[in-house]
């Protein structure tokens, strides 16, 4: 049986430093604690027991002998085959005893002394043949019923203390050592460890969504990668610090994930076995995007959308009113169907895998089934919009491009599909390329890093099949 120890209670490692330790007492408190679970008494119970591992690991002595007892408990003698060395008989052992303790002082004694001697020296061994034949005779059904249940009752714990120096049944070991001290009082059980493996157990509530994510030491991006897991690793929850949620493997492995990655371990097994094209098909009856294109195209916001972009055809820009214009725009309500935010997290980090991957079919796939997953999120509708460009399918530009300037137009991402939909959408006879340009100047304005996003237009430019999106990208970063 592995053997259960207060470092595994508080899920440590035993060279664990103080910090660590207090660390994980303190976010196993914050989840264990009856303040945060009124009327659970196994929450009440083994928060108890935490506070005891604690108490013993905090104190550097209590520490160290707890240290002292797991060794003991750990030690396995198994001493190479050998013939066992000659046993040396009653007499010889208690005068080997006798003068690896006595004084050697020469003295000259009586034969009446010598034989008072000799029956008090011996007087053990004599003792014990006559007890050991008293034994012998005695009839063993008259032995107490209590002493008989001693030896079968599963409360009754190995000593968690002084070994009691029995001598093996396979080897002897005739090294003299000194007698070992009995305890005056029984020890208590090991109630502690039988308690918390039942109660501290894995129990995995939190899964990662992301294909690959990283287990850090500390809860910060830029700590050591102690652990990399797969897609739907289960995980248990074991607090939060700002954006990092501390997390236990099934190995008792303890790091920080990003919160961003994680979605309930349910929703992973959930997920797991459906493709993102199988999910786009589970959810179509419910035709909540219909609904959401449906409401955007006929209500206040298309108007806007239109008045807005419609005055910004002429070669100048004024920045002031078009922000104005947008901020209006992003008061309109749109009304917003139930969303599946597990879904629409596991399939676009699926689509961000395979989009960095350059497999852009399979991140258009995933993207869609996000969408599918949350409707109303204005972040999908630009990344299908953006990839449907990439693509050249110019249906999902131009339609997911609207629906994401609808839902969140103060963004460089939903400036920046509209404003390739416009430039698509230019011909002689309707030129959309001021409008296009003046677009991208106000994606540039809601960067958080316009140099990014200025790199990202050329390459963007350069790239381009259609010569007024290149232009309009071009009349942008020239402005």
């Amino acid at each position: 049986m592995t053997l259960h120890t207060h470092y595994d209670n508080l899920k440590v490692s035993r060279t664990a430093p103080a910090e660590v330790i207090r660390a994980s007492y303190k976010a196993l408190a914050q989840k264990y604690h009856p303040d945060r679970n009124p009327g659970d008494g196994e929450c009440e119970r083994v928060m108890k027991l935490i506070n005891l591992s604690y108490a013993v690991l905090s104190n550097p002595e209590q520490r160290a002998a707890h240290d002292a007892w797991i060794a003991e408990q750990e030690v396995v003698t198994t001493p190479p085959p050998q013939s066992a060395p000659p046993i040396p008989d009653a007499a010889e052992a208690i005068a080997r005893a006798a003068a690896s303790t006595a004084t050697a002082v020469p003295t000259q004694e009586s034969p009446l002394v010598r034989v008072v001697q000799h029956v008090l020296g011996y007087w053990p061994i004599y003792g014990g043949l006559a007890l050991g034949i008293w034994y012998l005779n005695l009839d063993h059904s008259t032995a107490s019923e209590s002493v008989r249940n001693a030896a079968t009752n599963d409360s009754v714990k190995p000593n968690s203390g002084a070994t009691l120096g029995a001598v093996s049944t396979s080897t002897v070991d005739n090294t003299p050592r000194a007698a070992t001290p009995i305890a005056t009082t029984p020890p208590a059980p090991l109630t502690v460890s039988d308690q918390l493996t039942r109660s501290l157990e894995f129990r995995p509530d939190l899964a990662s969504a992301a294909i690959f994510a990283n287990v850090r030491s500390e809860p910060n991006a830029t700590a050591a990668v102690i652990r990399r897991i797969e897609r739907g690793t289960p995980l248990q929850h074991e607090g939060v610090h700002g954006t990092f949620v501390h997390v236990r493997l099934g190995d008792g492995v303890l790091g920080w994930v990003a919160q961003e990655l994680l979605i309930p371990q349910s929703d992973a097994r959930r997920l797991s076995s459906l493709t993102a094209a199988a999910y786009i098909s589970e959810r179509a009856p419910e035709k909540r995007l219909a609904a959401l294109d449906t409401a955007i195209m006929s209500g206040d916001s298309k108007r806007q959308i239109d008045a807005t972009f419609a005055s910004f055809s002429s070669p100048t820009l004024d920045m002031t009113a078009a922000l104005a214009q947008l901020r209006q725009l992003a008061q309109t309500r749109v009304p917003a169907p139930a969303s599946d935010d597990a879904a629409a997290l596991w399939y676009t980090l699926a689509a961000t895998a395979a989009r960095n991957s350059g497999n852009m079919e399979e991140a258009l796939g995933n993207y869609l089934a996000a969408v599918e997953a949350a409707p109303a999120t204005g972040a999908h509708h630009s990344a299908i919009a953006l990839a449907a460009y990439e693509l050249g399918n110019r249906e999902l530009l131009l339609s997911h491009a609207y629906i994401a300037l609808a839902l969140s137009p103060e963004t460089t991402n939903s400036c920046l599909v509209f404003a390739l939909a416009l430039a698509s959408l230019s011909s002689a006879g309707q030129p959309h390329e001021n409008a296009a340009a003046n677009t991208l100047r106000l994606a540039i304005n809601y960067s958080r890093d316009t140099a990014f996003t200025a790199r990202y237009l050329r390459g963007l430019a350069t790239k381009a099949t259609n010569p007024m999106v290149a232009r309009a990208i071009d009349k942008a970063l020239s402005n």
